[in-house]
């Protein structure tokens, strides 16, 4: 009997075990993979696995995708020169949103706009008057609910953007920054 309770316990002993094992193995496998990622994604094992070589290629040529000069016509390459862009701060914008509920919101907003060039942004502090009551035209016409999260901040971006242009056509903005939004 003795003998029985003895191979007994070295059975319950020996699936224990075998979990351990296996979860120790499932546990490195799930850390090496996802070390492995991270490394990958920040662009760590790029200069191991030759991506700097082909994002060169990709990249020769007379211009870049997002408008910078890279070669000059004579097939030797050229510094790679930025386009300007100028940038004109508004006054801040403080107004009340509609509200279905009867109590009172507002937003405060810190807008920047970026221009073209240097010129742009001169005619843009000329109709600054008009620019800013197309944005709080807008502005007061939204509801708390229209500006909650991060599609709600890139629709107001997207807006103002749009109004802004129709204000001062034929000449054109980059995009509106908002550096600060508050609702309450």
């Amino acid at each position: 009997m003795s003998g029985s309770k003895e191979q007994q316990l070295d059975d319950d002993e020996a699936p224990k075990k075998g979990k351990k094992g296996l979860i120790i193995i499932v546990l490195a496998v799930v850390l090496l993979g996802g070390g492995g990622a991270g490394l990958f994604f920040s662009g760590m094992l790029d200069s191991l696995i030759g991506k700097d070589k082909k994002v060169a290629e990709a990249t020769d040529g007379d211009a870049s995708s997002d408008g910078e000069q890279v070669a000059d016509g004579n097939g030797t390459d050229a510094k790679k020169e930025k386009v300007p862009v100028a940038f004109l701060e508004l006054p801040e914008v403080v107004a009340n949103l509609q509200s279905t509920t009867g109590g009172s919101s507002f937003i405060k907003a810190k807008i920047t706009i970026e221009a073209p060039s240097e010129e742009i942004r001169v005619q843009l502090e000329k109709n600054q008057p008009i620019i800013m009551d197309a944005i709080n035209t807008y502005v007061r016409e939204l509801r708390p609910n229209d500006l909650k999260g991060s599609a709600g901040t890139f629709l107001l971006q997207e807006e103002l953007t749009m109004r802004v242009n129709k204000a001062i056509h034929p000449n054109e903005i980059n995009k509106i920054l908002i550096e600060q939004l508050l609702i309450q």
